[in-house]
């Protein structure tokens, strides 16, 4: 999972300070999940990985994901694909619950997220 954000985003600081060091939320992502915070206006950090299309710098990996506002997450599957794009702050509450939807690959079922979301709220989770 890879966090986009910027400096002086309100929105990043909240989703960091209220939602990913939740404890529910901080105790899954260090165990499951290989995290990456990147600074979508820095054109000097490099993304530490390819994505397909060699080096990139943290800005150009931003605008290659149309990375239109923050914070915004891409998901990246275990061949190094990315497959999944979101933005926004996301309550803790919300935020588990995709956490779910993407390492169950429900993506890879067809199953969107809100229909994820709904089979949880009918199933009384």
């Amino acid at each position: 999972m890879i966090m986009c954000t910027r400096d002086s985003c309100g929105r990043c600081d909240r989703m960091e300070k209220e939602t990913l060091s939740n404890p529910a939320i901080s105790d899954r992502l260090n165990e499951k999940w290989v995290c990456i915070r990147v600074n979508a206006n820095n054109r000097n950090g490099y993304v530490p990985f390819s994505v397909g299309m060699g080096l990139m710098s943290y800005r150009a990996f931003a605008v290659y994901f149309r990375v239109d506002s923050l914070p915004a997450f891409v998901f990246i599957d275990r061949e190094g694909k990315p497959v999944q794009r979101v933005s926004g702050y996301w309550s803790a509450d919300m935020f588990g619950p995709l956490l779910d939807y993407m390492q169950g690959e429900m993506y890879m079922r067809n199953i969107t997220f809100e229909e994820y979301r709904r089979s949880l709220s009918s199933s009384g989770r």
